[in-house]
């Protein structure tokens, strides 16, 4: 039951983050701004989700997840509605970027708090499962919000699906008080240094810094296929975009499967090389104007991302022994501050080179996660894989 929540609040909260995106084209002829401009509709949000982790990390390590989870659902709620008023009501798309922002202040709280919860609720290969079903969900949720932005937008409008989203977090926010109020998470008091002594340990900063590479491509490639759709189509249809973004469903399987897939591939970080090795080759044939190709490497490349992500994210949590809350902050932290350069930095190239030009330069930041990985496996920080020490206890106050 609690696993189910947990599963369908995620969702929600993903579904939340996507929608403008396959509307892009829509929004920069309605608001006669540029391509780099519109992609600010996602970039801005995750400027939060880049900064605020930390924060949130902090006070996980005080307060229930759960209270903090449920406030962070009904503001979302709310911004929903306000998103959409804002643009029935008014011309302007600078409101618009302020009210993205303020979700994105949220976003992060969900997350983390989401994270801590099921990380606090496991141990040994539970927690790999379970954070595998996270990244599912994640997967779900961001693919749902476009593919049902996409059709709404086609056949009724895509207001309504705000409006319909708007009442399956009030629905969630409810279904919140079926969680238990306090798990297993240690609640020392942090300070800074414990920030400083996780990045030192060399295993996290290593896997941050992948996670940070690979969500930066990720999220510019995504951000601006909407334009080089529209480009190769002339005015696709918004449930057309929409299921560009079928390759979700591919990365949905790949996380349920990490496990296992950890297992066949020997280690943890021998399954990221073998994601990012995918993503960064497949990479090359999306520069094809092919559009059936095209299709068929986005299968390849969101599967790669999220075998990449999930086995990532459950090695980081399996690291921690302590301070999980934080640790999981500085995870979110690193993989949103890739996606808000990502999103934005990228497409300057893309308006002034084209999509080639902008693909390259992608490849580029792909071989730097590469180099990264290498030196985690090949580094000391392979040492320290099964049961390495975290943070020494003797930075807490009990």
């Amino acid at each position: 039951m609690q696993l189910a929540i947990i599963v369908t609040t995620t969702i929600l909260v993903f579904c939340t983050i996507y929608p403008p995106q396959v509307l892009l084209p829509f929004f920069a002829e309605r608001y006669a701004v540029t391509e780099s401009q519109a992609a600010l509709l996602t970039a801005i949000q995750m400027i939060p989700l880049g900064i605020a982790p930390l924060s949130y990390g902090y006070i996980l390590e005080s307060i229930s997840a759960v209270k903090l989870l449920k406030w962070a659902i009904l503001g979302l709620a709310v911004a929903q509605v306000a998103f959409v008023l804002a643009e029935m009501l008014t011309d302007s798309f600078a409101l618009l970027i302020v009210i993205r922002f303020g979700q994105g202040l949220l976003l992060p709280a969900a997350m983390t708090s989401l994270m801590t919860y099921l990380s606090g609720a496991s141990e040994g290969q539970r927690l790999q499962r379970n954070m595998s079903i996270y990244v599912a969900a994640t997967i779900v949720g961001g693919y749902a919000g476009r593919l049902l932005t996409g059709l709404t937008a086609e056949y009724v409008g895509w207001r309504y699906f705000y409006f319909a989203l708007t009442v399956l977090l009030l629905g969630n926010f409810v279904a919140l008080g079926w969680l238990k109020k306090e798990m297993a998470v240690k609640t020392g008091r942090p300070n800074p240094r414990i920030i400083l002594d996780t990045l030192r340990s060399g295993d996290y900063l290593k896997i941050y810094g992948i996670i940070f590479c690979i969500f930066f491509v990720f999220s510019s490639f995504l951000n601006y296929l909407p334009f080089r759709l529209t480009a190769l189509w002339g005015h696709p249809s918004e449930s057309m975009i929409g299921f560009m973004y079928s390759g979700y469903l591919v990365g949905v399987v790949i996380s349920l499967i990490s496990p296992r897939l950890v297992i066949a591939f020997g280690s943890a970080i021998n399954a990221i090389i073998v994601g990012l090795i995918g993503f960064t080759l497949i990479l090359l044939v999306t520069m094809t104007t092919n559009t059936w190709l095209l299709f068929n490497a986005l299968l390849v490349f969101c599967g790669s991302m999220f075998l990449v992500h999930s086995v990532a994210v459950g090695l980081v949590n399996r690291l921690a022994r302590e301070n999980k809350g934080m640790v999981n902050g500085l995870y979110v932290a690193f993989y949103y501050s890739g996606g808000v350069l990502g999103s934005y930095l990228p497409g300057l190239i893309y308006e002034r080179f084209g999509w080639s030009v902008f693909i390259w330069t992608l490849f580029a930041v792909c071989g730097v996660s590469l180099v990264i990985a290498f030196t985690y496996k090949f580094g000391w920080g392979k040492h320290h894989y099964q049961g390495s020490p975290t943070i020494p206890a003797a930075h807490h106050q009990e």
